[in-house]
């Protein structure tokens, strides 16, 4: 009989410590889990990056000058420091820009307009025709790397033409839409389009700076 009641206690022992072993490893680890509404360590590091886009119109016979190929025939295609050089020389000058900021992998929208009123003289009565003109910016950033920054870009913009003061009726305008995607070291600016004619080059200028980093 005592033999018995010794036998079971040592097998219920054998139980428990058994027990122990297959629970204890599965409990410790829950208490090490995330409590509810504590911040995610990678949502306080976001970054947020500052994208700045500038139309440049570039007199073509000075590129030329230059060394730079009308046609983009490497190794002489355009170059940002050739644009820069236009700048300064006064041989080039920005029509339009917009800046913007995204957070990483957010997108982000910026959009300024101008209207100007042409007065309008005769019958019945004078009136005011309004033409607007203004520039609209959307950004979507993604941070590949700490040298690499991706950008989908979408820029639309509409300037009023120069013209003299002895001109009358409504006054012309041109208009550029570009949408496209493009891989930014940040801080240093790169050419993301241009249109061209037997004149002049307007580029397209992107430049993407990071934050908060």
């Amino acid at each position: 009989m005592v033999r018995n009641l010794k036998c079971l206690s040592i097998a219920a022992c054998i139980a428990l410590l058994a027990t122990a072993l297959i629970h204890g490893p599965t409990q410790r680890p829950a208490q090490a889990q995330q409590q509810p509404g504590e911040p995610q360590s990678d949502q306080a590091q976001a970054a947020t990056i500052l994208l700045e886009a500038f139309v440049v119109e570039v007199n073509l016979p000075t590129l030329a000058e230059l060394g730079a190929s009308p046609i983009g025939r490497s190794p002489h295609n355009v170059s940002v420091e050739n644009i820069l050089a236009c700048l300064e020389n006064r041989q080039a000058r920005v029509v339009a820009g917009a800046r913007k900021a995204a957070r990483d992998q957010r997108e982000s929208k910026v959009r300024a307009t101008h209207t100007t009123y042409v007065r309008r003289d005769g019958p019945p009565q004078r009136s005011y025709a309004p033409y607007e003109s203004g520039t609209a910016l959307s950004v979507h950033a993604t941070i590949l790397s700490e040298r690499s920054v991706e950008i989908l870009y979408s820029l639309s913009c509409s300037v009023f033409a120069p013209r003299s003061e002895a001109e009358d009726g409504p006054p012309d305008t041109e208009s550029w839409d570009w949408q496209g995607s493009i891989v930014l070291r940040p801080g240093e600016p790169a050419i993301a389009a241009a249109t061209q004619d037997c004149q002049r080059v307007v580029f397209l200028m992107l430049t993407a700076h990071v934050q908060d980093r």
